[in-house]
């Protein structure tokens, strides 16, 4: 079965109860959901690790998973963010399908798998037919996650682009403010050490 064309059918078919549910991690993108361990990822999709570290301090600040595939049909992306202890919140998945695809069936599509209903969902269409066809979904499902469907046609290639982004964003800002802290802690004992140089005035 061709890598991409299954990528693509188990992104519009993501397991997802879900959007009435009001919470991410409640979706379940190949085995994939939020809050679950990096090692149980990796056993799950394989791809590459990468730690994310702080510049000045080099303190672990989370972690990154990629895996890339492609075939005759076209190429896929998939990029899984975790928090510093290894805990997922963020899935980006893309595939660039190398035909044109109708973005507004696309877009039917996804909205039917995804149980989202343009008329009444919190979130808005995005089009843009000046320099290329693109049409994009921006889904605030609540205040712990987000959702965001991008599609478009690359008119000079002949391809058609989709991305998928979910966010659990409570993992999200709790990492970012652990981090923030952790700086700050590091640079608070720097500055004392400094100070407490003899003969130092400061």
């Amino acid at each position: 079965m061709r890598v991409c064309y299954a990528l693509l059918i188990l992104t519009f078919w993501m397991i997802t109860s879900a959007v009435q549910a009001a919470d991410v991690r409640s979706f379940d993108f190949r085995g994939i959901k939020m809050g679950m361990a990096l090692e149980d990822v990796m056993e799950l999709v394989g791809g590459d690790h990468t730690i994310k570290r702080d510049t000045k301090y080099g303190f672990v600040k989370g972690h990154e998973l990629t895996l890339k595939e492609e075939d005759d049909s076209g190429s896929a992306n998939l990029l899984v963010v975790f928090d510093a202890q290894g805990q997922a919140y963020q899935i980006n998945s893309t595939q660039y399908i190398n035909e044109r695809r109708n973005l507004r069936r696309l877009f039917e599509v996804i909205f039917e798998k995804y149980g989202l209903d343009p008329a009444t969902e919190k979130g808005k269409i995005i089009e843009d037919s000046s320099t290329r066809e693109n049409r994009k979904w921006v889904q605030d499902i609540c205040s712990c996650a987000e959702m965001i469907i991008d599609t478009e046609v690359l008119r000079s290639q002949e391809r058609t682009r989709i991305t998928v982004v979910i966010v659990d964003t409570d993992i999200r800002e709790e990492n970012d403010k652990a981090n923030r802290t952790r700086y700050l802690d590091l640079e608070a004992a720097r500055v004392q050490e400094l100070k407490g140089g003899e003969g130092v005035k400061l």
